[in-house]
């Protein structure tokens, strides 16, 4: 007589596969390997995830094939989780770049001293990390006195800009400014996005394209500055100061306003040949002075202060 053949049993070693939906891949993983079993992903979509890629702590186990409890004769669970291989990828590849940003953000603050004040001056000496922290301070108001330094070296001796720093000196360059020592040319764009000075926009230096490629390459830097209209009215404005003037060579033609509440201001038109085509002395007016002027013209103004072209 035959004795009858044992039925497939499992092995004495195996045990109930462990409940891990709900949990991290990463401790599914582990729960998985002290059972015994070792786990294999399986993304959303149903595809089999590649072996060398390593899921992270954003991955979580949906189901389980074969099921949790049972005592299956293959030591491989198949682990579906709440994403796709390739949505993974693309999750990491966006965590990368944010940690890279972060990192070049942490070391660009590091790599700003920005001083001001202390001797020589009225105030004691304070040093900011960014042009922004100046903006709530009592220097933010001051018109000078601040030094910018580069990882600890002054901008003089700077020979090597960083790619976004760069970048605004080419601005610079591009219209018209001053760039011929780069480091320095920086520090003049870095102190107009920190400091406020309220006469700034109607300041007349003797390259005032200097000044307008400094006010771009500063609202480039800084868009958000709180003095940004000033900035913008550097940048675009047409003025001019009191003095003698020729229409189409020392000034544009066009419609001109002083600034609001003017007193004892005189201005005259006059033709080529001296004569007077039109002219007026202004005691006080609360608007502000306006006249137009037309090319060949001399344009005369005294006690007027700055003209600003409005049309």
């Amino acid at each position: 007589m035959t004795s009858p053949s044992a039925s497939a049993s499992p092995s004495p070693t195996q045990q109930p596969v462990p409940d891990i939906v709900g949990k991290s891949y990463l401790e599914a993983r582990s729960e998985l390997n002290e059972h015994e079993y070792m786990a294999r992903v399986v993304g959303k979509d149903g595809k089999a995830w590649t072996e060398n890629i390593v899921p992270d702590e954003s991955v979580m186990a949906v189901s389980m094939n074969p099921a949790a409890g049972s005592t299956p004769q293959t030591d491989t669970i198949h682990v579906t989780v709440n994403m796709t291989e390739e949505g993974f990828k693309a999750a990491s590849a966006a965590k990368k770049e944010t940690a890279r940003i972060a990192a070049e953000e942490a070391k660009l603050a590091a790599r700003y001293t920005y001083t001001c004040g202390g001797p020589g001056t009225s105030e004691p000496e304070k040093s900011f990390q960014s042009f922004k922290e100046v903006w709530t301070s009592l220097y933010y108001t001051r018109r000078n006195g601040c030094s910018l330094y580069l990882d600890g070296t002054s901008v003089y001796d700077t020979d090597k800009l960083l790619p976004q720093e760069q970048k605004i000196v080419d601005i610079v360059a591009a219209n018209g400014g001053d760039a011929s020592i780069p480091g320095f040319a920086y520090a003049g764009v870095f102190s107009l996005c920190a400091n406020n000075n309220p006469d700034y926009a109607d300041e007349l230096p003797a390259k005032p394209q200097w000044k307008k490629a400094e006010a771009l390459a500063a609202l480039a830097m800084c868009p958000d500055a709180p003095h940004a209209a000033a900035l913008q009215e550097a940048a675009t404005a047409v003025k001019i100061s009191d003095g003698n003037k020729i229409v189409g060579k020392d000034m544009e033609a066009g419609t001109y306003s002083t600034k609001p509440g003017v007193k004892n201001c005189y201005w005259s038109r006059n033709t080529g040949s001296g004569s007077i085509i039109e002219n007026d002395f202004v005691g006080f007016a609360p608007d502000g002075a306006t006249v137009t002027v037309y090319a060949g013209e001399g344009f005369e103004s005294s006690g007027c202060g700055i003209w600003t072209k409005i049309g």
